[in-house]
């Protein structure tokens, strides 16, 4: 027990006594004894004890906060801890903001360990969905973004009734959900289907249902307004309140940052690959220039082209097949196949397989597993001398309304070796080459049509003198003599 201030506890008196212990006189003790006054202690009765028959009744205790707080089906749970439950309207506590801390810093993080995983934007808009809902034990959630410059919603994420939806973009209404929240920075909340109504220029999209109620929080990053996140319940209005709100409106101010930190990520990475891409063309073009400037021939030309695409796409196995549309024959001028040059004849366009449904039909065709299947349903063959690939990718090559080739890739040790991202190149790159071959074969068929005509003349030349000396009436030595001296000009011969 704390000793009174001022008075020192030595000097504190005390009826007890203690053990071993006895007053200094007999006149203290009795002097202590008669001032105290007896202490009478009164038994406690309840109705129980009146009444021992009687049921004793059962105390209601108060539920806490935690208990009393309402639940709902979106209500905020966290991976950490169960006080995100259901959060009380009150303000909330130490270990609550902990735990809503805790659930911030998870989300932030797992947008940066998708940068450090160099994931694409909407993988990371994907996961930070998936793990909203884990949250927020919700199955109807959507997060969209707002692109400025096009001025367009992508609704990047969302799910109705457990399912996944595919929205295309839309353009903001005036007046509607997306302005009202860019003007007030405020979220939306509709505890029922009237308040949509309300609102004013709420339309549903189409392909959805209409929810009972719904809470809307935007994406700010800085002044600007960068997407939103949403909570629907399908099944019942009143299914958001206060503490709702205030868990996805600090969720979404921390992924805001992070979210536009990713899609300037993504944004860059585009625009990079764009750029590879476009240089990656002009070698291409570069190539076929060079060829022709080296006045090679267009063996010469589809040799430097296929080199160049190899070393593109790393060293990948490469082949370019030429269609003359007058003989019907398809050649096959570069074919790499396991790592080696390999040679095959010409031979008649057949009419089923990969590269007859390329050529007639000018559509690019990616193949990246189930290739007996798919040869089975293209009526695909294997040509003698070569094997069976795993994945391979067909793009044609077209000059105006005809396909005069193809341009392929094939990986024969694994499926899916080749992604969009791949087709898009090469299906840019055959685009850029195709004039440029079509060019480059006019060039060469030009040069060889000269030189048949240079060779026909020089046989009309060499007749020519024989008739003039028959004309002449030269003898037979004297022809041989002028027709040996004109081939040696037109053989150009010592």
């Amino acid at each position: 027990m704390a000793s009174t201030p001022g008075k020192p506890a030595a000097t504190r008196k005390t009826g007890s006594r203690r053990k071993g212990t006895t007053p200094s006189t007999a006149s203290a003790e009795t002097k202590v004894a008669a001032s105290r006054k007896p202490v009478r202690y009164k038994k406690a009765t309840t109705s129980a004890a009146r009444n021992p028959s009687a049921k004793t009744p059962v105390k209601k205790s108060r539920p806490s906060g935690k208990v009393m707080a309402r639940k709902s089906d979106s209500a905020p749970k966290s991976t950490g801890t169960r006080r995100l439950a259901t959060l009380a309207i009150r303000a909330p506590s130490t270990r609550d903001v902990l735990a809503q801390r805790e659930m911030e810093l998870a989300l932030v993080n797992l947008v940066q360990r998708g940068l450090a995983g160099k994931l694409g934007f909407q993988t990371i808009v994907d996961l930070v969905g998936d793990k909203l809902r884990e949250i927020f034990r919700t199955p109807d959630l959507g997060i969209s973004w707002f692109d400025e410059r096009t001025n367009l919603i992508h609704q990047l994420y969302v799910y109705e009734h457990g399912r996944r939806l595919t929205i295309a973009p839309q353009t903001p209404r005036p007046g509607g959900m997306y302005e009202t929240m860019r003007r007030t920075r405020a979220p939306l909340v509709f505890a029922t289907a009237s308040d949509y109504a309300r609102l004013g220029n709420v339309t549903l999209v189409p392909g959805t249902d209409q929810s009972q109620s719904m809470v809307c929080v935007p994406i700010f990053v800085g002044d600007r307004m960068a997407g939103d996140i949403s909570i629907e319940n399908y099944e019942r209005e009143h299914a958001f309140g206060p503490d709702d709100v205030r868990v996805l409106t600090t969720v979404a101010a921390s992924l805001g940052v992070a979210l536009d930190n990713a899609h300037l990520f993504d944004e860059t990475q585009r625009l990079l690959k764009e750029t590879e891409q476009r240089n990656a063309e002009l070698a291409i073009i570069n190539s076929v220039q060079a060829a022709l400037a080296a006045e090679l021939n267009i063996q010469g030309i589809y040799d430097a082209v296929g080199d160049k695409i190899r070393e593109i796409f790393h060293n990948a196995d490469t082949g370019i097949r030429i269609y003359d549309p007058k003989t019907g024959l398809i050649h096959y001028p570069y074919i790499y196949e396991n790592g080696k040059r390999i040679d095959i004849p010409s031979a008649k366009l057949p009419d089923n397989g990969f590269a007859a449904h390329v050529i007639r039909t000018r559509e690019t065709l990616l193949i990246n597993e189930g290739i007996d299947e798919e040869s089975a349903k293209y009526g695909s063959f294997t040509i003698p001398g070569t094997q069976d690939e795993k994945s391979a990718v067909f793009v044609p090559l077209v000059v105006g309304d005809q396909a005069r080739g193809l341009i392929n890739l094939i990986d024969m040790q694994r499926e899916h070796a080749f992604g969009e991202s791949d087709v898009r190149l090469l299906q840019t790159l055959a685009n850029s080459m195709s004039i440029a071959l079509e060019n480059a074969r006019l060039f060469d068929e030009t040069q060889r049509l000269l030189k048949e005509t240079e060779q026909r003349a020089a046989e009309l030349a060499v007749i020519n003198s024989i008739q003039e000396g028959v004309a002449a009436e030269l003898d037979f030595q004297k022809i041989v003599d002028l027709v040996g001296d004109k081939l040696r000009d037109v053989l150009r011969t010592e």
